[in-house]
């Protein structure tokens, strides 16, 4: 018999519904990315210096570090918190005073801890936001920060030059490739020349000494829940956890807890499990978009929460959501065009003043997780493998909210990835004979969350009938990314 070539036997193991054998494919993954980086671990210095700073001219959750000397110098906006060994935006499901976020796998936010002699930077536990680390190697500084703007408008990147066009280029080219591939497989390397590195840092915690050089921390993957009852109390155990860190009294600043509601699936079942842990607020659209209302105001008010329905951003019918922005539409949309998405989360935009001092709840990435059958989840009965693991995020949308964040000052939780990383489990329970009388068939087919919602007194009649979206294309994106990194790098000019 022929010896199949050691790539597909990697596959074949990562994609294994075994977490022994997952754990050993994300293990033998992780050896090939430290080595793409530089295979060397850093080693300890007990004479770091770690300094905070804050400035209130800049956007609330923004944070950059500069790296020079061994000297780890942050400057943050005045909503992050930080102490003489932390720096965080966000919230996690651990104690907020016991300050242990390094070893969570589910942070929602970013930052970074001195820990033994190193500094360990924090990405979000999603795939939707990175951190950014760049290697200037003609200043003899490493920048990280959790905006691209930032770091470029502190390392002076020429954004008429050849290196910004790199990065320009390589951002719309390859980020959907990087979030395709997911936490294990995707390529942190963004561009490179005689002078700069720049790359995106995905999930994994990770250091940077004073010579660029990069250390990744692998977590290896759990499962966490093998049924839907254990599931559903999972979700539910996490959601308070994270709500009590986020309103913690150890905080500078809490943040309340508001969800998006619609008529499809994954909002309704987020909504759900905000409120039976307090969550009192919803957010929705009032939009026809194609014939179809797809506001979820009736939902929220069945669950008994105060509901504020907001205006879509283009306008209140819309026939098509192909879009080419010109004008003011054009000139909200440019802090959402600044990152490494497309900008359509500015359909979020409308929810500006009612997101700010907030942890808002989306179902976003619930189409991968709790999908039972089409593109994204194959029907495990068929024979076709479940979604793969690592929090693959399939479509080219919803990675465009981080610098509307980072300004508006909200925690952004899309709470479908938590529990999400190996994902035989979640394919398993979607397809059990007990999620049978939840499964109405077609490719718009998700039995978690219509149990969720069906079971909290909600009629099947009025959600996830129709698949709908409300998500803009925006055509011109790529010709607008340049103004919109030059117009939102404004914000990061640094007044004393």
């Amino acid at each position: 018999m022929k010896e199949l070539p050691k790539y597909i036997v990697l596959e074949k193991i990562y994609k294994s519904r075994s977490i022994w054998l997952n754990k050993l494919g994300v293990f033998i993954l992780s050896i090939n990315q430290q080595r793409k980086l530089g295979g060397n671990r850093i080693p300890k210095n007990e004479n770091l210096s770690f300094e905070v700073q804050t400035n209130p001219s800049i956007p609330p959750l923004a944070w950059i570090c500069k790296i020079s000397d061994d000297k780890y110098h942050f400057t943050a906006g005045e909503n992050v918190e930080h102490s003489k060994e932390m720096i965080f935006e966000g919230a996690w499901d651990g104690d907020f005073k016991a300050s242990k976020v390094e070893d969570s796998e589910f942070v929602f936010g970013s930052g970074a801890v001195l820990k033994k002699g190193k500094v360990i930077f924090i990405p979000p536990k999603h795939t939707l936001e990175l951190l950014y680390v760049l290697h200037d190697r003609k200043g003899e500084n490493i920048y990280v920060s959790n905006s691209i703007c930032f770091i470029l408008q502190s390392a002076k990147v020429n954004l008429n030059g050849s290196f910004f066009k790199q990065i320009s280029d390589c951002l719309n080219s390859s980020g959907d490739i990087a979030t395709r591939r997911g936490i294990d497989r995707y390529e942190q390397l963004i561009a490179s020349d005689s002078r700069y590195s720049f790359y995106r840092m995905m999930f994994y915690n990770f250091s940077v000494d004073s010579f660029g050089k990069i250390q990744m921390y692998r977590k290896l993957p759990k499962k966490y829940f093998s049924n839907y009852p254990e599931y559903r109390k999972f979700l539910s155990d996490k959601t308070a956890q994270i709500f009590a860190n986020a309103r913690s009294k150890d905080r500078k600043f809490a943040y309340n807890p508001i969800t998006s509601v619609s008529k499809g699936y994954d909002s309704p079942a987020v909504s759900v499990i905000a409120k039976e842990n307090g969550c009192e607020d919803a957010l929705t659209l009032d939009v026809v978009v194609g014939g179809v209302d797809d506001s979820g105001t009736k939902i929220a008010k069945k669950l008994g929460m105060n509901t504020t329905s907001c205006k879509y951003f283009a306008s209140d019918k819309v026939s098509s959501l192909y879009m080419e922005l010109k004008g003011r539409l054009k000139d909200i949309s440019l802090e959402f065009i600044a990152s490494s998405g497309v900008g359509d989360d500015v359909t979020f935009y409308p929810f500006r003043k009612e997101l700010k001092k907030k942890l808002f709840l989306t179902g976003i990435y619930g189409d991968a997780a709790w999908g039972r059958v089409g593109m994204l989840a194959s029907k495990l009965s068929s024979g076709e493998e479940p979604l793969n693991p690592g929090l693959p995020v399939q479509i080219s949308y919803c990675k465009s909210i981080n610098e509307f964040r980072l300004m508006t000052n909200f925690i952004y939780v899309p709470l479908p990835f938590i529990g999400a990383r190996f994902p035989y489990p979640l394919k398993k329970i979607s397809n059990s004979p007990g999620m049978k009388e939840y499964s109405i068939g077609g490719d718009y087919d998700r039995p978690i969350p219509r149990r969720i919602v069906e079971e909290a007194g909600i009629q099947r009649s009025d959600f996830g009938a129709i698949k709908s979206a409300t998500a803009p294309l925006i055509m011109n994106h790529r010709e607008l990314f340049k103004e919109a990194i030059e117009t939102v790098s404004q914000r990061y000019v640094l007044q004393k």
